[in-house]
């Protein structure tokens, strides 16, 4: 969930609001080098039906949701919900990688949750 306390147009100022995450062209660009960090780190994403995906097309990404069509995900990156994304981050502070990739996914993760969530 987004906390949307910040914004100060809110018609119950005395209320903290809050509402689900939904991906922009921002967020997906800026997940998407995190994605790739941690493909370094040899972590895969185990698709299912319903997944969402997207696809660099120039400057723009096209978003789809897979439906039986998982093993055509070539250039292909995830798009998780954020308590997966929060996941990733806790397993990779947790796993003991010695490994200037994984520091680096870890980085790239926290920032993008500060920045997206």
């Amino acid at each position: 969930m987004t906390d949307l306390s910040r914004d100060n147009t809110c018609d119950h100022p005395n209320r903290v609001g809050f509402s689900n995450f939904k991906w922009t062209t921002q967020s997906i660009e800026e997940w998407e080098p995190a994605w790739n960090a941690l493909w370094q780190c040899n972590i895969k994403w185990e698709w299912q039906d319903g997944d969402m995906y997207a696809r660099r097309r120039g400057d723009d990404f096209a978003v789809f949701r897979t439906h039986g069509d998982a093993m055509k995900l070539d250039m292909a990156f995830p798009l998780p919900e954020i308590h997966v994304i929060q996941g990733i981050a806790n397993w990779i502070l947790g796993a003991n990688l010695n490994d200037n990739q994984a520091s680096e996914a870890g980085r790239l993760i926290r920032d993008w949750i500060k920045k997206n969530v």
